[in-house]
């Protein structure tokens, strides 16, 4: 009978064990590759205001590529660029979730000087004011292009989103697609 309870205990530990090594190994961040965009990293900053909607703020990193993979990797200048516009949407949830969410819409970006890697947005969307800055990474093989995205806006309704984790998705003009799941969102930190 001791036997057997030791080693009862002995497997639920090594589980616990491997559970959590898992875990720690699958890190705070979780690509999902949508129909062509993949997501590769995310960072969320979020503080709720007090008093009436809109009142809160957002700040937000994210990494992403475009691989066109459903239109065997060709690339079309016009719709697959995100200079040419986005839209960002956070939402309380794992990507796929349908819990309600908030999108900022950047119409374009404006490079800083004539071949500059760099692309900004300033302005107002809605009642939000938003700052924007699009770096052009080295292009992967088999993409057309890889960004890193720094935005902030504020005042924006972010009162469906209190807990972790946070889904954060990009959408270009096409409609190509994809989200990564931030574990670890700064909410009211």
């Amino acid at each position: 009978m001791e036997g057997r309870l030791v080693r009862v205990v002995r497997n639920v530990v090594t589980g616990a064990f491997a559970a959590a090594l898992i875990c720690q190994a699958s890190g705070t961040t979780r690509a999902l590759e949508g129909q062509e965009v993949t997501v590769h990293s995310g960072k969320v900053d979020i503080t709720h205001g007090v008093g009436a909607e809109p009142i809160d703020q957002v700040d937000l990193i994210l990494t992403f590529s475009n691989t066109e993979s459903r239109e065997a990797h060709a690339c079309e200048k016009l719709t697959d660029n995100p200079l040419k516009g986005l839209q960002v949407s956070l939402q309380e949830g794992y990507c796929g979730t349908t819990a309600p969410a908030m999108s900022i819409t950047v119409p374009g970006f404006k490079p800083t000087y004539p071949g500059s890697p760099l692309a900004r947005f300033e302005g107002t969307l809605g009642s939000a004011v938003v700052d924007g800055l699009l770096k052009t990474l080295l292009t992967p093989a088999g993409s057309c292009g890889m960004w890193n995205l720094t935005l902030d806006a504020v005042p924006v309704n972010l009162s469906r989103i209190y807990h972790n984790p946070v889904a954060l998705s990009v959408r270009l003009p096409d409609g190509s697609r994809g989200c990564v799941t931030v574990a670890n969102a700064l909410i009211d930190q």
